[in-house]
């Protein structure tokens, strides 16, 4: 798959979701924020998901895994958890790509619950 359809689909996957949040108010899945306003996300979440998915680069468990990242597959300020269940390797232009989207996504609920504490 090339990037380019990645990011397309990354976008009209994340515009769906937008869409139903919007439609039904996000006020229930406000994430917990430190006190600078930044998401919390969770350590123990992530060696969990290792534990169980190693890195597609080396195959290892723990340590550094090259050219990726654990990433959330839908975005927690779009209600998505913290949780093992919702994370994924990802090569780090692939979640650059959708790093950017997620802002302007986050951005857009935001503007649209009153939520202004999502991170900018």
């Amino acid at each position: 798959m090339t990037a380019d359809l990645l990011a397309l689909l990354i976008r009209l996957a994340f515009l769906i979701l937008m869409l139903a949040i919007v439609a039904e108010g996000a006020e229930g899945c406000v994430p917990p924020r430190d006190a600078a306003g930044k998401i919390l996300r969770s350590q123990a979440a992530v060696r969990q998901y290792r534990r169980v998915n190693p890195c597609p680069a080396t195959g290892k468990t723990t340590g550094a895994c090259p050219g990726y990242v654990v990433d959330h597959v839908w975005p927690l300020c779009a209600c998505g958890r913290d949780h093992p269940s919702n994370m994924a390797w990802m090569r780090i232009d692939q979640a650059k790509v959708k790093d950017a989207w997620e802002r302007d996504v986050c951005r857009d609920i935001r503007d649209e619950t009153g939520d202004h504490q999502i991170e900018r």
